[in-house]
């Protein structure tokens, strides 16, 4: 849920996605060994990369993204192939389920709590998924369970961030956050690539 800087900086600097896909995944491996640890930060910053260069995107072509992040981690760590299918399992799983019309509460526990990282991935891509339109309705279901709600929020905003834009997420979010202005100047400044006075 920390590794979101990364694609937002590498894809609006021209960086090559596969260069922050494997930044995502190192910097998630400082922290997380096990490879459903940084394989699911890697998959992440795939999607952000690519949501964040998509002025558009559609119900398909975010499916398109998930799915083509899976094929980039096949490439960038062939030696944890059977990590990989369980990531690969869990996003198809998140793309069939978002199409569910039950309430998200029931689909959403069938991803376990979101206490590891292939789990918070796949609870945040199927909320991203089924609320594309809505971001606080993703967000509601994003932590509308009994599991590690902070972090399927976290990784949910990130993905529908760099879908939406700042333009998307509800004022009342916004009018109460603490240090609201010096999120958003540094959020500018990482869009910028420069560090500017706050005034």
């Amino acid at each position: 849920m920390r590794v979101a800087p990364i694609p937002l900086y590498a894809a609006v600097h021209g960086m090559p996605i596969e260069y922050a896909d494997r930044l995502a995944g190192d910097a998630a491996e400082i922290t997380h060994l096990h490879p459903l640890g940084f394989i699911p930060a890697a998959l992440d910053a795939h999607i952000i990369y690519r949501l964040a260069l998509d002025e558009h995107p559609t119900r398909e072509s975010m499916e398109s993204y998930y799915r083509e992040g899976i094929e980039a981690m096949k490439k960038l760590y062939p030696q944890y192939r059977a990590d990989v299918d369980t990531m690969e399992n869990l996003t198809e799983l998140a793309i069939l389920r978002s199409y569910n019309k039950q309430p998200s509460v029931f689909d959403v526990q069938k991803f376990g709590g979101g206490w590891t990282g292939e789990e918070a991935l796949a609870i945040a891509m199927y909320c991203a998924l089924r609320y594309l339109d809505n971001f606080e309705e993703a967000m509601i279901a994003a932590v509308n369970h009994a599991g590690d709600t902070d972090s399927t929020g976290a990784i949910t905003g990130n993905i529908l961030g760099a879908a939406l834009g700042y333009e998307a997420i509800p004022q009342f979010y916004k009018d109460d956050l603490e240090l609201h202005d010096l999120i958003l100047h540094m959020a500018d400044d990482l869009y910028r690539g420069e560090i500017t006075k706050m005034e």
